[in-house]
């Protein structure tokens, strides 16, 4: 009978006054639990994702992010993943399980709930978000709504893709949600040539795009006024997704269109912000006078009470790898810092910070990920995606050790059957005798009971000290973390001796 160990190293627990990240954070926060609130969920996912980069720490995050999905799904039922921007969850789950699978701990267990939460995530806009009509006096945009939800597409399609998966249709639904982030529909176009109507779009008199290249401007409105951040802010989650399209091999680049409008939010950004720590305050809001629409200034523009800073967004790699332009052209802020201070993996202790206090909880690690990793760092220094998913243990035996020492046998692992596994010869105590690969040539037979390949005997030439001694073998699993035992075909098994 086979066993399988697991060594994931995590650190002996410490006390509380000590660093924290000398255990694995999913630990140390005790992620898992379902909250209920839009934002702590987004930090316990980002958590999840920062834990599931480390390879000592990647099997604590696949436990909590499958212990966080069944318990959002306990709670939810179909409505999980579904509500208002619940998208950025999606995300940053899909693409931690990318790093959980390149580290060797992904197993079916987290594969099935993964494929629960694609089944069901069909995401809806929030209420009343857009500029048609009358719609625009509430300065409500539907532009963060779009751009999170193609993140979150983007994500799962290179999900299934890399698990050779049907993908498209989430290609399909990214790529339609990215044409929706940049329709001259859904951001507002101000020509100062037309007349702004109260009745018909207010300010975002124009859905032109080509507008903008003749004296036209891009006002990013959220919140009911002028807002940066859910204009230029936003291209961190444009990024996310074209990274995940890339990810799915489905990566066609942006239309000459959305180019004009990703370059008129940069305008309108360099326009508004002073420097690394602070946005401008002349930013603009809109109001309905007896059927008039009246421009006021002297706004700022960094959504007050929400503190956010210029240095979270550091797209100047996204607009030159995306965009063709060069951020730092002179003509304003470029972009190009960003500020990890800003930013806390604790939620629960900076819940109560008082204004313009950092870190503050709102600025959490699913933020830092989303900012950060989607929105420049993945573009330059992107980590192993392409990962062995962890179904199945390897198996195979050991069937005779010959009179010079030479240990014969097969092994393989199912997850990957072209690949030949690392043997290890022990006795399964203290010392190992001797390692070696499982790749000579194998019979038919073997090969059917690993799904395929052609390479899994082994002949591992023992050293002389071993003669008389109880030797085990092991399989070692394609992800390299764990061991199996394989079974004995000697009349001492489970051991065999020469």
């Amino acid at each position: 009978m086979s066993r399988k160990f697991k060594f994931v190293f995590f650190a002996l627990a410490i006390a509380l006054s000590t660093n924290a990240y000398a255990q694995c954070r999913v630990e140390y926060y005790n992620i898992g639990g379902y909250w209920g609130d839009l934002e702590r969920d987004m930090s316990d996912y980002g958590v999840i994702f920062d834990d599931a980069k480390d390879f000592n720490c990647s099997g604590a995050a696949a436990l909590a992010l499958h212990s966080k999905i069944y318990n959002t799904r306990l709670a939810r039922g179909n409505t999980a993943y579904n509500q208002f921007l619940e998208g950025t969850h999606v995300s940053l789950m899909f693409a931690a399980a990318q790093m959980i699978s390149a580290n060797g701990d992904l197993h079916s267990w987290l594969d099935n709930i993964l494929i629960e939460v694609e089944s069901g995530y069909a995401p809806a806009l929030q209420t009343g978000c857009g500029f048609s009509g009358t719609d625009w006096e509430s300065g409500n945009t539907c532009v963060d709504d779009y751009a999170i939800m193609a993140n979150a597409h983007a994500w799962i399609a290179a999900y299934q893709f890399k698990r050779g998966r049907p993908h498209q249709t989430r290609v399909s639904y990214a790529v339609g949600a990215l044409a929706q982030t940049f329709s001259p529909d859904n951001v507002c176009i101000n020509n100062p040539q037309l007349p702004m109507s109260a009745s018909n779009r207010g300010p975002c008199n124009s859905t032109n795009a080509a507008d903008l290249n003749n004296g036209s401007e891009i006002i990013s409105l959220n919140h009911g006024f002028q807002n940066i951040t859910y204009g230029i802010g936003l291209m961190t989650s444009v990024s996310g997704a074209l990274i995940g399209l890339q990810e799915a091999n489905a990566y066609t680049g942006l239309t000459d269109d959305q180019k004009t409008v990703a370059r008129a939010l940069l305008r309108e950004a360099q326009a508004n912000t002073v420097s690394d720590y602070a946005f401008g305050t002349n930013c603009s809001s809109f109001t309905n006078i007896n059927g008039q629409v009246s421009r006021n200034y002297g706004v700022d523009c960094g959504d007050p009470g929400f503190f956010y800073k210029p240095s979270m967004f550091k797209v100047d790699v996204f607009y030159s790898q995306f965009v063709g332009v060069n951020t730092n052209n002179g003509q304003g802020y470029p972009f190009s810092y960003f500020e990890e201070g800003w930013f806390t993996d604790n939620f629960a202790a900076y819940q109560f910070a008082g204004p313009n206090q950092f870190p503050r909880a709102f600025f959490h690690a699913g933020r830092r990920a989303t900012y950060k990793e989607f929105g420049y760092l993945w573009l330059t220094n992107r980590p192993l995606l392409l990962g062995v998913p962890d179904f199945n243990d390897p198996i195979g035996w050991i069937d005779t050790i010959d009179q010079q020492g030479i240990a014969h046998g097969w092994t393989c692992d199912r997850d990957v059957p072209m690949q030949s596994l690392q043997v290890q010869l022990s006795d399964a105590v203290s010392e190992i005798f001797a390692v070696g690969y499982a790749s000579l040539g194998s019979e038919p037979a073997v090969n059917n009971e690993c799904g395929g390949g052609w390479a899994h005997r082994f002949q591992i030439q023992l050293p002389s000290y071993s003669r008389g001694r109880s030797i085990y073998a092991y399989g070692v699993d394609a992800t390299g973390k764990g061991l199996t035992t394989l079974s004995s075909g000697c009349a001492q098994a489970p051991s065999c001796s020469w």
